[in-house]
């Protein structure tokens, strides 16, 4: 995985970036990196204040995050 972190990804304005798998897996690493077993819950409640704030496609990637760590358990 590249150097980027949460923020760098929660700040790209290009959709194909956002939702790539590349930096979907990254974000998710980035958050269990810092946030342990609490990622999955910091994942969905980035994705409701996207949504809250209007930004829907940072919804839709926090939501794809969210699902990474799903399907693992």
């Amino acid at each position: 995985m590249g150097s980027k972190d949460w923020r760098s990804i929660s700040d790209q304005e290009d959709a194909s970036e956002l939702e790539s798998t590349s930096s979907v897996d990254e974000a998710a690493l980035a958050l269990v990196n810092a946030l342990g077993s609490a990622a999955a819950g910091e994942a969905l409640l980035r994705a409701l204040i996207c949504e809250r704030t209007a930004e829907a496609q940072r919804a839709d990637f926090w939501v794809q995050v969210y699902q990474r760590f799903s399907r693992r358990r």
